[in-house]
Parts: structure tokens; C-alpha cells; sequence
């Protein structure tokens, strides 16, 4: 994982707990580093063969307010390959649906989509009322996959005993590519974007999270309407 390594005290009711799969292998450390309006973390691990890095921010255009408010976050790593062979590497990007659920059922879908320029997991909870706070939708995609491999989950394979992360983990650390997809899938969309990177070369991987909320803002304009009547 992306990540550095979870820190001591190792306790609580239930030790690590389930959250966020602390089982999973991660990294030695990360240093992060704030400069407005980009946020930099940079990883570091001497066992793996090439050096990381990611960059995150939202959309910030001086003089631009609506640009700039464009809901949307967008994590850029970079991978430079210091070997002297090429380096086949991929990252995959896991989320559960973050949409509402009605109180009778789950009704959440994730549904894979594609563009002229994007890919990715549109999540969505299509029978949850309109005047719901969390109706909407959210959207995990990769920009500019031109020439690259992406593979996809729609959902991690539903499991007891919290055993999907497992299952996610052994599909993606065979080959570096996802799928195929369990009979099963449930609500943890995952998208892998794979690309081959030359000796002393380095690659872009483009992420984005990017979410609506469409009832909300018909009540807004509603409202701006009847003050100015």
C-alpha cells in the first residue's frame, strides 16, 4: 500500500481492527510536505525498485470561483525507475461506494465507464430519495490511460471475517492487473492503471475523486430565485 507503515501502540477493544485492511503490506515511511495549493508526499522504501511520489490538490485558478470550486480531487504519482531494465509497474485505487443507502436495503451500484479521455467507476444509490443528503454521485477514475492497461473491479469479492482485502490482494499482487470480477462483487470499487517505465525514465499515474450532489443545488438556485422575485 501507498502508505507508510502503521505506527505503534499496536491496541485497543479490538488491536488494529479491520479498517482500512492494516494486514496489507506497506512502506517503510512517507514524508509529507504542505505547499499551497499542492499537498506532496514523498515514499521510501529501500526494498522497492523505484521511488514514488504523489502530489494532491483540488482545482485553484486565481480569479476563476466556479473552476475553482469544481468538485473534484486530483492525486498525481510519480514513478521514476532508477534500474537499468524497464520497470512494469501498476497502482490501484480502492474506494467503497460513498453514496447513501436507503434504511430497507442496500441499493448502492458501481458501474465502469469510459471516455475519450477517462476511465473509470461511476458509484451511484439510484433508489435513494432526491431530498436525501447523500444523494448523488462519485466517480474514481484514471486520466489519460492512452497506451496503458487498466483493469477494474466494480466491487472487492463479498467475504466473511473480513477476508476481501485478501482476496483484492492476491488477485492484484499476481500480475498487477484486477480481475476478473467475483460472481459476487460488492461495494469497493477498485480501477489499476499499469504502464511500462524505461530505465532511468519516469511515468505519470493520474487519479481522480471527483463527486455531485444535483439535489442540493436545485434547492440553492430555487431559493436565489424566489429572493430575487
Amino acid at each position: 500500500m501507498l502508505e507508510s507503515r502503521i505506527q505503534p501502540p499496536f491496541e485497543g477493544s479490538s488491536g488494529l481492527g479491520a479498517s482500512n485492511a492494516p494486514g496489507l503490506t506497506r512502506l517503510a515511511s512517507a514524508t509529507f510536505t504542505g505547499e499551497f495549493p499542492l499537498a506532496r508526499v514523498d515514499f521510501s522504501d529501500s526494498t522497492l525498485p523505484v521511488k514514488v511520489s504523489l502530489e494532491a490538490f483540488s482545482p485553484f485558478i486565481p480569479h476563476e470561483p466556479d473552476e475553482s470550486g469544481l468538485p473534484v480531487a486530483i492525486l498525481r504519482y510519480r514513478v521514476a525507475n532508477p534500474g537499468t531494465a524497464s520497470a512494469k509497474v501498476s497502482i490501484a485505487w480502492s474506494i467503497e461506494n460513498p453514496t447513501g443507502r436507503t434504511q430497507a436495503r442496500d441499493t448502492r451500484v458501481n458501474e465502469y465507464r469510459t471516455s475519450e479521455r477517462l476511465a473509470g467507476i461511476l458509484m451511484t444509490s439510484p433508489e435513494l430519495p432526491g431530498n436525501d443528503a447523500l444523494k448523488g454521485s462519485f466517480l474514481l477514475s484514471v486520466l489519460d490511460s492512452a497506451g496503458s492497461r487498466v483493469t477494474h473491479l466494480r466491487g472487492w469479492e463479498r467475504s466473511r471475517w473480513w477476508n476481501s482485502p485478501m482476496f483484492f490482494w492476491d488477485d492484484f499482487s499476481a500480475d498487477g492487473e484486477l480481475g476478473p470480477e467475483s460472481k459476487d462483487p460488492g461495494l469497493v470499487g477498485a480501477l489499476s492503471l499499469g504502464r511500462t517505465i524505461a530505465p532511468g525514465a519516469h511515468a505519470d499515474y493520474t487519479f481522480l475523486l471527483a463527486w455531485h450532489r444535483h439535489r442540493q443545488r436545485q434547492e440553492v438556485h430555487t431559493q436565489r430565485h424566489h429572493r430575487r422575485r
